[in-house]
């Protein structure tokens, strides 16, 4: 299940995703971690492997986290750069 956001808007009401970015969220944590770390690598938008910011950091703050995870990966994740952007 995905968490909600938490940051509330000036009247009081908890903002929430756009329908596209939760079905993005819902489908990268269903990933395995291996495939969902080399994802972020992807800066093609229209590629089917990109993966938009907000959902990377929800993926990313899930990771380390999660107990299913254990967190074990969520390290390597401070080396990712944009394939086109790789030196």
């Amino acid at each position: 299940m995905i968490r909600s956001l938490q940051k509330r808007n000036q009247d009081g009401n908890l903002y929430k995703r756009p329908p596209a970015v939760e079905a993005t969220i819902k489908l990268a944590i269903q990933k395995d971690p291996d495939t969902l770390r080399r994802q972020p690598c992807v800066s093609n938008p229209s590629s089917p492997d990109f993966l938009p910011l907000e959902c990377l950091v929800y993926v990313i703050r899930d990771a380390s986290t999660a107990a299913s995870w254990n967190g074990s990966w969520y390290p390597s994740w401070s080396g990712l750069r944009p394939e086109s952007g790789a030196a």
